[in-house]
């Protein structure tokens, strides 16, 4: 899989309604040019719940396709670009809004054969003395996956998440996630979730050089 840590766009002058973590705080506009806080790299962007078809980001157009006719949500998650370094990135789109835009740098990360896909929920149903269920009324629901990742996180990797952990991984914002490389063997070929148990984000299983282990439970998030 192909994660994006590290977001660049917090570090900008873009609206906070665009980068906000929540999908749903809308942006109603093409958020045009964006300074960032200095030049940087970037090969990567995530694009979460636009009506868009089309965005276009630094002169390069993504299509959002949704594999599914199910769920529009197969749309939200990572999508690649060619690499670019540059203080400034023009974002335009042929919507009428969009829930969030990141940008970065991909960090790739293959899986071991532990690919465990399923789904959660908030509501919470009720069994009456009776035996009678009475269904949860008002919660969420969404997508999961539980990934294993076997010496893959290298210095660079490393890195990315060393910096994005204090304003962003600490705070449990979510993260523009695709399963390129696994398509084929996921149910889903993109994800926006957040990553369980950041309180203590540990590594595992150093080898005699710089590569980790860690298993990443994937939540969904809107």
């Amino acid at each position: 899989m192909q994660i994006l840590f590290y977001d660049i766009l917090q570090l900008s002058n873009a609206p906070e309604s665009l980068i906000s973590p929540a999908l749903s705080e809308i942006y109603n506009d093409s958020p045009g040019t964006i300074t960032l806080d200095k030049s940087r790299t970037f090969d990567v962007v995530g694009i979460g719940n636009t009506d868009a078809t089309s965005v276009t980001v630094a002169g390069q157009a993504i299509t959002l396709t949704d594999p599914s006719p199910y769920q529009d949500s197969y749309k939200n998650g990572l999508y690649s670009i060619p690499s670019q370094t540059s203080g400034t990135v023009t974002i335009t789109h042929n919507g009428t809004f969009i829930g969030r835009i990141a940008l970065g740098l991909g960090c790739f990360l293959g899986c071991s054969p532990s690919r465990e896909p399923g789904f959660w929920t908030t509501n919470t149903s009720r069994r009456t003395t009776s035996g009678q269920i009475i269904p949860g009324a008002g919660g969420a629901h969404g997508r999961r996956q539980d990934v294993k990742v076997t010496y893959k996180i290298t210095e660079t990797i490393f890195r990315e998440i060393e910096q994005a952990y204090p304003g962003q991984i600490s705070r449990n914002f979510p993260f523009f996630i695709k399963f390129d490389k696994e398509e084929s063997r996921m149910p889903w070929p993109r994800l926006y979730a957040t990553i369980e148990g950041i309180e203590d984000f540990l590594f595992q299983s150093s080898v005699n050089k710089f590569l980790y282990s860690r298993d990443f439970s994937l939540r969904e998030a809107f």
